[in-house]
């Protein structure tokens, strides 16, 4: 169907995107969008607005998404920087950036899963490791 055409909204599951409510009138619809969207069909995403970073690290706001910048410093094995998601935004991932130093050869950089899908990168004898089961 033509987005130029009448009613093209009516022929879609919903016109609203990320999570928005469809109301569909005689000549046109309306989006409520939730609280960290905006635009007429909820397509703009304001990302920090939803708080998507760990406690202590501060969100930054980028084209088609965000960071998180974040200081840790793990002593020993004493330390770890942790993230969990609380479920308020859902994007694929298209990148991931991490920067990080160590003197470690040895350690755990990343892991996250999700059911018994997940990612680990980790330095063994100094190299670097990716596992990944999807």
């Amino acid at each position: 169907m033509f987005k130029h055409a009448p009613f093209w909204w009516l022929f879609q599951a919903s016109p609203c995107l990320n999570g928005g409510q469809c109301l569909s009138l005689w000549d046109h619809f309306t989006c409520t969008c939730p609280s960290h969207t905006a635009g007429r069909r909820c397509e703009e995403v304001r990302w920090c607005e939803a708080a998507p970073c760990p406690a202590g690290a501060v969100c930054h706001p980028l084209h088609q998404g965000f960071e998180c910048l974040s200081n840790v410093t793990l002593l020993n094995d004493s330390g770890v920087l942790s993230y969990r998601g609380r479920g308020l935004l859902s994007r694929d991932v298209a990148s991931l950036t991490l920067s990080l130093r160590t003197r470690r050869r040895h350690a755990a950089l990343l892991h996250a899963e999700r059911g018994s899908a997940f990612i680990t990168l980790s330095l063994q004898d100094g190299r670097l490791c990716l596992e990944m089961l999807s």
